[in-house]
């Protein structure tokens, strides 16, 4: 995958709010191209993560064969990783 320009999506777009770094990977061989995009960055709340994956495959005559997304919306903990966890008694 290659480093493309990084994102910073305004309110208006399908996700929302949200910045982050994206990665594309783009190959095309006599049976058709084949383009995935993944990105990862944080929303407009300062409280959640983003994660967003594409697949699009396209046949050597043009017919879409595959265009799946996948968008993983998690909490940033802060407070949770800034302590460390206490051991457990046996």
């Amino acid at each position: 995958m290659k480093r493309i320009e990084d994102i910073k999506a305004d309110s208006n777009n399908i996700l929302g709010e949200w910045s982050g770094k994206e990665w594309k990977f783009e190959e095309e061989t006599g049976l058709g191209k084949m383009k995935e995009n993944f990105a990862i960055g944080r929303l407009g709340d300062p409280n959640f993560g983003i994660i967003v994956y594409r697949a699009q495959e396209l046949s050597s005559e043009g017919s879409r064969l595959l265009d799946k997304s996948l968008v993983v919306r998690f909490p940033l903990l802060k407070s949770a990783a800034s302590q460390p966890s206490k051991p457990v008694k046996k």
